[in-house]
């Protein structure tokens, strides 16, 4: 796979797979009933948690897009919602272990992404 493959491929992968995972977090959060709650984080918390998740993997999705006419624009953009993606990966964390672990890599796929196309290795110069 060529370079110029590769770069939005990983973005696009690590947008996805957050979506999944933070719409799962969401759907976490939602959770109401009899039963043991599955995390032992206040529910608005984590609700809002998961919508900041999910709205930064979207926005790398919209940058992949932006990335067939604009690449290293769309590097920069990618390189700045992974570093809030790592951030939140933090907060997540500290507030829910497994919730903050599942996010990591997605994150981290839209950041190795972004270093590619604003170095021009995933874009064609």
């Amino acid at each position: 796979m060529g370079g110029a493959v590769q770069a939005p491929f990983l973005a696009a992968v690590g947008g996805i797979g957050g979506i999944a995972v933070s719409s799962w977090t969401l759907s976490v959060s939602a959770r109401r009933g009899g039963g043991e709650p599955l995390v032992d984080v206040g529910e608005g918390l984590l609700t809002a948690y998961s919508i900041a998740t999910l709205l930064l993997f979207c926005c790398a999705l919209v940058a992949v897009v932006l990335g067939l006419k604009r690449p290293r624009a769309a590097g920069l953009a990618l390189v700045a919602i992974g570093g809030l993606t790592i951030a939140l990966v933090v907060v997540g964390i500290l507030m829910w272990l497994l919730g903050g672990l599942l996010v990591a890599p997605f994150g981290l796929l839209i950041l190795i992404a972004g270093v590619l196309l604003t170095t021009g290795r995933g874009a064609e110069t």
